[in-house]
């Protein structure tokens, strides 16, 4: 069994993103309506999987929907990469100004970590270790950035977080040499 079939078997389907699309509809700060949208080129012989967590669904509902701030926050989307004895999670926040994806992402992180670790206690054979587990902290802006470039479409920003401008399409392969 693969790492991608041992994921897909215990995580929620409903949550699963069959589109070949990356995309986010929301309003913007002066209540007008937008949808970003990239397509998802991965590649031949890549093996990958796409869950999009929107608060609506409530996907954390262990948690209280009022009082705490951000509680149920996560990254828009967690994609699952395999290639070879790899396994990459690339955590993608959408956003369609300048403000920060942090948060989010480092929630999607801490319960990207927690998935693995729940198949690391059940036995499941996933074989993971630090050496082959690689995390992507990407947003996704059509705001221009002042940042240093890395590769077309792709540039550096603190804190771990690469920001990805390409204005129609997310090229997986071009993350997994980052």
């Amino acid at each position: 069994m693969s790492k991608l079939d041992i994921i897909n078997s215990i995580l929620n389907e409903n949550f699963k993103d069959e589109s070949e699309f990356l995309s986010e509809k929301d309003k913007d700060k002066h209540g007008k309506v937008f949808e970003m949208k990239r397509k998802i080129i991965g590649g031949n012989q890549l093996d990958y999987c796409v869950y999009k967590y929107d608060v609506a669904k409530d996907i954390l509902p262990f948690f209280k929907t009022t009082g705490v701030t951000g509680l149920k926050k996560i990254c828009d989307y967690l994609l699952f990469i395999e290639e070879g004895e790899h396994l990459f999670v690339f955590l993608i926040e959408m956003k369609k100004g300048t403000e920060s994806a942090k948060r989010q992402l480092e929630a999607g992180q801490c319960f990207s970590e927690y998935i693995l670790s729940t198949i690391n206690r059940l036995n499941l054979e996933i074989e993971i270790s630090e050496q082959n587990l690689h995390f992507r902290k990407i947003r996704i802006s059509e705001s221009k950035s002042k940042k240093t470039t890395l590769k077309k479409g792709i540039i550096e920003k603190e804190n771990g977080v690469i920001e990805h401008q390409h204005p129609s399409c997310f090229y997986i392969k071009e993350y997994l040499t980052y």
